[in-house]
């Protein structure tokens, strides 16, 4: 691609008849600024020149003629140099059409090779330099776009390898080499999107690997075989997110194992690992999540469970001890030792193991109802005709344990979501080790569903009545009246509507930051803004100044279902705090009554 040429220089005149190519090159190139004779320049065109040219006969506008090399040049000359626009072949190897300075290939053009490779962009000495394409002609309908430096790829830049897009990469650069945060797709569905350095994976990123091919979703105009991560039609068979080092998972990540990216319903469980990586194998302090629901939380050396650990069966069972090659060993007296969850709650009962067997029938006796009111929450309504996953291979989102909580009356002024994410927060042997309590995509088994079941119940029922009974009579307040009406109209149910949450996602930027930044000065610290701030923030407009007792009377409704009586004092109200889910539904009330003044 890259050829050096000048002129001449000759010293003498005379020396012109003596001197060989190779010389006459070299010299004329060292000396470009000095004054050049009409006879050395005909020299070096090789007497061939045909053209425009000035009074004392220097090459000078329109031309053409031969050079030293097998080279042949027809454009514009300046006083015997080769500047401006112009066309040289070099040979029957290439050709180059575009800018000249002062006999270099300096600006913009295009070069052609005999293979049926071009390139098309800025040049600097001969090189792509800047802004350019690559095409490789070849059959293979490789292409880069981007940026050069002396001839190499530098900078942003797009690559696509072989026919049909085989495999894009769109990112960094550094002197041929990926370098930078870039996104590599094959046509398979297969992504990397991430860090790297020097031509490896290296940093933080996210790899996708699917099962198996398909070439019909290739678009030529976008230069681009997948629209996402994954594919939107397969599975695939292996995620991992986190740290990489030297094309490995090293350091801290998450890796999934059959996941399928082309549902819509995300609560199917899926076996993933959280934890430490040491050159792509598992090893170090880390967490497996199997699909049934088990867990395992322990040391791990080269893929094996190697050392302290405990494995917490589906149904709460737990083994803490040491383990070695994969292997339980049981350790009397270990002090890995971790309560089951119900052990937790029932501290302060007097006998607890009466209570815990009397707790487990209790349930056991409405296990039909709670599998199908898991089902269909978990699934978001799905009948259970049309769940192709048995309920337990599937966890509930506590964006859907909201509605649940909405649709059966659960919420009650000082106990709102925000307040049920707190009593219901992720323990040492919770499924999901989200740290942020308020999030909506911490997940329930169906287990831990039973288990906050019965925290719920000891909180509503305040009666001198036993654990058991009041477990008994919130099943029966609350949630048997869901067998004959889940997914009750609300305005909570309004707020889950597709039209509603479509404008919401429009203007996600600004509701963020009007949670998080305006309402949260003068609120807390945990992830949830005070009613008072809404409401303040609202008394802004001049229709709401009056209002604020309606206002306040419209958000008790929606956010508890209770009304304040007339003259009642809402003090203790406007302190509650409110989660970004209840934020969202706040706005929606507040949208209804604006609009009802208008």
């Amino acid at each position: 691609m890259a050829f050096v040429w000048g002129g001449i220089n000759l010293r003498t005149a005379e020396n012109l008849n003596f001197a060989g190519p190779a010389q006459l090159l070299h010299d004329y190139h060292c000396c470009l600024h000095s004054k050049v004779s009409a006879p050395t320049v005909l020299a070096w065109l090789q007497h061939s020149y045909e053209g425009e040219s000035t009074p004392d006969g220097m090459p000078h506008g329109q031309g053409k003629a031969h050079l030293f090399g097998d080279l042949s040049y027809t454009g514009c000359f300046k006083k015997g140099l080769l500047h401006g626009f112009g066309t040289i072949h070099l040979g029957n190897a290439a050709a180059y059409e575009g800018t000249f300075w002062c006999n270099g290939i300096n600006g913009s053009g295009t070069y052609q090779w005999s293979g049926g490779a071009r390139y098309v962009g800025e040049v600097l000495d001969g090189l792509p330099h800047g802004e350019g394409i690559l095409y490789t002609g070849d059959g293979g309908g490789r292409m880069y776009e981007g940026k050069w430096k002396h001839g190499l790829r530098h900078g942003q830049g797009k690559l696509v390898y072989a026919d049909k897009a085989e495999a894009i990469y769109d990112g960094g650069w550094s002197y041929d080499r990926k370098h930078g945060e870039g996104h590599l797709a094959h046509v398979s569905g297969s992504t990397y999107r991430g860090s790297w350095f020097e031509g490896k994976r290296q940093g933080f990123g996210r790899i996708s690997l699917l099962a198996s091919p398909k070439l019909d979703q290739y678009d030529p105009q976008e230069h681009t075989p997948i629209p996402k991560y994954g594919r939107l039609d397969q599975a695939p068979i292996y995620i991992y997110e986190g740290d990489w080092a030297d094309n490995l998972p090293h350091g801290r990540g998450r890796s999934s194992w059959t996941f399928n990216d082309s549902t819509e319903d995300k609560s199917i469980l899926l076996n993933s690992y959280l934890g430490e990586f040491d050159r792509g194998v598992r090893h170090g302090h880390g967490t497996f999540f199997y699909a049934s629901g088990a867990i395992f939380k322990g040391e791990w050396e080269k893929d094996l469970k190697e050392g302290p650990g405990v494995l917490i069966y589906e149904d709460g069972r737990m083994h803490a001890g040491i383990f070695h090659a994969n292997h339980y060993k049981v350790t009397p007296g270990s002090n890995l030792f971790m309560k089951e969850p119900l052990d937790l709650i029932l501290e302060l009962e007097d006998n607890i193991s009466t209570m815990k067997q009397k707790i487990g029938d209790l349930l056991l006796r409405y296990n039909a109802i709670l599998i199908r009111i898991f089902t269909l929450y978990s699934s978001n309504g799905l009948k259970e005709s049309e769940t192709t996953f048995l309920w337990r291979s599937r966890a509930m989102f506590f964006e859907q344990l909201w509605r649940l909580c909405h649709d059966a009356r659960i919420v009650e002024p000082g106990f709102g979501l925000a307040q049920i994410d707190v009593l219901l927060r992720s323990t040492s042997n919770s499924w999901d080790c989200f740290s942020d309590v308020h999030s909506p995509k911490r997940q329930l088994l169906f287990r831990e569903f039973f288990e906050s079941l019965v925290k719920l119940a000891k909180h509503k029922c305040k009666s001198n009545m036993s654990l058991e009974e009041k477990v008994d009579a919130f099943l029966k307040v609350y949630l048997l009246p869901l067998m004959a009406t889940p997914f009750r109209e609300s305005d909570y149910g309004l707020l889950e509507s597709k039209l509603v949450q479509d404008v919401y996602h429009e203007y996600q930027l600004e509701l963020d930051i009007f949670f998080y930044q305006t309402l949260r000065e003068t609120g807390t610290t945990d992830g949830t803004v005070k009613i008072s701030s809404l409401v303040q923030f609202f008394r802004r407009y001049k229709q709401l100044v009056a209002l604020q007792n309606e206002l306040c009377k419209n958000l008790s409704c929606a956010l508890y279902y209770t009304e304040f009586k007339e003259g009642e004092d809402d003090t203790d109200f406007v302190h509650l705090d409110l989660n970004y889910k209840e934020f969202q539904l706040s706005l929606l009330k507040i949208a209804i009554v604006v609009s009802s003044l208008a």
